[in-house]
């Protein structure tokens, strides 16, 4: 990776997402771009004034990017091994989800990594606009919630149903280099109902040797969890205690999807401390 995009809308949380961002960038030797966007009430379709004088419009973005300085200046002091990442600063007016789109297109960025305000999650997926930006970026979108410890994950876990078997195993592939940066453990979590436990044995393995031979990585391991409640299964993975970074692939048809129509969305734990990197499905 060379350059992740971290987004900050000055708010604890957000500022938190870009520590853990520039923490994650000096592992893995990339650059980073912090940006933060704002939305004039005037261009707000539910608040109806008039537009905002230029003259008020330029005090805005001089205010932000004196954040964006102050912000810059407290990272340098964050010191963990000999590469200090270059630090550029994004401060535009618009829509969110249409400056980070942009900024990751002509930065060639390889993640956007945001905070969010809310824990669980169903919350943390469904808040924030999450579900917009995970539509239009079209990019690995990292989401750190407010208890996530600002430290590498040692422990990553890629958790699905597996119903795109070959699509699944090309996303774990492409996860490799971050892994190896990492030097973390890869654990495959397969999430199905209850009751499906050995017709999925003679898969796991298979899938396990195909994984291992195609990255020459010895520290992968594969888990069953069997749970109708999925929602349950990843609130207790993403705990804190099993991982610490939690991996999944948007498909259009599958139980991450699921979440967001609601189908598992009663009993949300709200102890959510693992980071949530979600990947694009070429579907």
């Amino acid at each position: 990776m060379k350059t992740l995009l971290l987004a900050t809308d000055f708010s604890e949380t957000g500022n938190h997402a870009v520590k853990y961002g520039y923490r994650l960038a000096q592992q893995l030797q990339a650059n980073v771009m912090i940006c933060h966007a704002f939305m004039i009430p005037a261009e707000l379709p539910q608040v109806g004034i008039v537009v905002w004088p230029t003259e008020v419009h330029e005090d805005i973005l001089e205010d932000n990017e004196n954040k964006l300085q102050q912000i810059k200046q407290e990272l340098k002091k964050s010191v963990h091994g000999t590469f200090i990442p270059s630090v550029k600063l994004l401060n535009e007016i618009g829509p969110v989800a249409e400056v980070l789109k942009n900024a990751g297109t002509s930065e060639a960025a390889d993640m956007i990594i945001m905070g969010t305000h809310h824990e669980g999650i169903n919350t943390l997926l469904l808040a924030n606009h999450s579900k917009t930006m995970i539509d239009y970026l079209k990019k690995p979108l990292l989401l750190v919630p407010p208890k996530a410890k600002i430290s590498l994950p040692g422990k990553i876990s890629f958790a699905s149903d597996f119903r795109h078997p070959g699509q699944d195993l090309e996303m774990i592939l492409s996860l490799m280099p971050l892994i190896r940066s990492l030097n973390a453990e890869l654990h495959i979590t397969h999430i199905q109902p209850t009751g499906h436990h050995s017709e999925h044995k003679l898969w796991e393995i298979q899938f396990l040797n195909d994984i291992v031979q195609r990255s020459s990585y010895s520290k992968i391991s594969t888990k069953i969890i069997s749970d109708d409640n999925r929602v349950a299964a990843l609130e207790k993975l993403s705990s804190g205690f099993e991982t610490d970074l939690l991996v999944m692939v948007h498909h259009h048809h599958g139980f991450f999807e699921e979440i967001f129509k609601g189908s598992y969305t009663k009993k949300t734990a709200k102890n959510t401390a693992v980071p949530l990197l979600i990947l694009h499905s070429n579907e």
